[in-house]
């Protein structure tokens, strides 16, 4: 008869500790939105704080834009278009996107949703090319 090795009892799991309080002044930094919004109709738009893009998200890898909107963040699906206009948009500015209704490409045929960009001048700060953007 094969001799059963004594198992240690295991204690109740003990409660994980809580995570402390975020006083009100501290906002949560980094690369996350809260929900997405989606330009669907001719003259669709988004007005808030362009907070950063994040590239390749998705199984397309596209870009997300990211504004804060009445506190809340907001992500918004890159396109050709939009992440081209969006590449001289400055950081923390104050923007609004419109959604101007699809075009259909001259070289490609293909439907594309075409988009303006307004910046509310004097806001934000312009972003600064990383090291490895500069070439040799």
């Amino acid at each position: 008869m094969a001799r059963k090795s004594a198992v240690p009892k295991t204690k109740a799991k003990d409660k994980e500790p809580s995570l402390p309080d975020v006083p009100k002044d501290y906002e949560e930094v980094g690369d996350y939105w809260e929900k997405m919004f989606a330009f669907e109709n001719k003259g669709d738009s988004i007005s808030g704080i362009y907070r950063g893009s994040v590239p390749n998200i998705g199984e397309n890898e596209s870009n997300v834009h990211i504004f804060e909107v009445d506190g809340e963040r907001i992500g918004v699906w890159g396109s050709s278009v939009l992440d081209k206009r969006m590449d001289s948009v400055n950081l923390n500015a104050s923007l609004m996107v419109v959604l101007q209704g699809r075009e259909v490409s001259d070289q490609t045929g293909r439907e594309y949703k075409d988009f303006k960009v307004y910046q509310k001048k004097g806001t934000g700060t312009p972003r600064q090319r990383s090291k490895d953007d500069i070439p040799f």
